[in-house]
């Protein structure tokens, strides 16, 4: 085991990485963020006894490589954002980490096969999968994970009838769905900013780079429990939507930058809610 543990060791430093330990030595966490990590490297990884953490985000790594991390079933917190080769074979990985808490998959292929996977661990709080494939089937399936406190999924291959899957999210605290930064904003229908509107337990809502009438921020104003917004770069949010922040009581911060909002009304804003703190350009 000390060889294992000392060869690990030599691989993370020479690949630039980082590692966590307990207080016995053993390795808890793993942190390899666009480093160069091969599916072989993955082999002796998936055999660490205490993993917990393990950052494997914008690498290379494949599918073929996943299923060496099946034996890793103590993990708590993985980020496989951007890893673009990973896709929907994930699943028969991701399904066996029953203590998993936290799972990032933006900018991977996986689809509604691994959504559902994830769906069934029973401890799953945070999940990303936005800049994925995932669809309606998948995003449907994700109501079923009933720790789930915080989800993005903006940018993927939902139509009307994900969107209104969204109201049975009954234990979300914070949803993002900002469309992709490039390119045509994604739209909101008016039936869909009604489903967002029906969570009224959230706390945290990104609209990012989304279009939708601001007059539909009115049907949003009616969350009570709302303290974050993200607006950036909704190319629709002009001056017109500020009374409806002015009015969102619970509103601590909100983000305008690249919208139509002037500065002469956001010096509106500002002064009528002075406790409010507004990103702007």
């Amino acid at each position: 085991m000390l060889l294992a543990l000392f060869a690990i060791g030599s691989l993370i430093d020479a690949l630039g990485g980082r590692v966590d330990r307990d207080a016995g030595g053993q390795i808890t966490g793993l942190y390899l963020r666009a480093s160069w990590v091969t599916d072989g490297d993955l082999l002796e990884i998936g055999r660490l006894p205490q993993l917990r953490r393990l950052d494997l985000s914008q690498t290379r790594i494949t599918d073929q490589g996943m299923a060496y991390l099946k034996s890793a079933t103590g993990l708590r917190d993985v980020n496989l954002a951007y890893a673009e080769k990973i896709g929907d074979p994930a699943h028969a990985v991701i399904k066996h980490w029953k203590n998993l808490q936290r799972l990032n998959l933006r900018g991977t292929l996986v689809s509604d096969e691994t959504a559902a996977a994830a769906a069934a661990l029973p401890d799953l709080e945070f999940l990303d999968i936005a800049d994925s494939i995932v669809g309606d089937v998948g995003v449907d399936a994700l109501t079923a994970a009933r720790k789930l406190k915080t989800l993005a999924m903006g940018n993927t291959r939902i139509s009307e009838a994900g969107f209104q899957s969204l109201r049975q999210f009954t234990t979300l605290s914070h949803l993002d769905l900002s469309g992709k930064r490039h390119g045509s904003p994604s739209k909101i229908s008016q039936r869909g900013i009604e489903a967002i509107a029906s969570l009224r337990q959230l706390r945290g809502l990104r609209l990012g780079h989304s279009s939708f009438p601001d007059k539909d921020l009115a049907v949003l104003a009616t969350m009570p429990g709302i303290e974050e917004l993200g607006l950036e770069f909704c190319p629709d949010v002009a001056d017109g939507a500020l009374r409806n922040l002015i009015g969102w009581k619970s509103l601590r911060r909100v983000d305008l930058h690249g919208t139509k909002v002037t500065a002469e009304g956001i010096a509106v804003l500002r002064q009528a809610r002075p406790e409010l703190r507004v990103l702007w350009e």
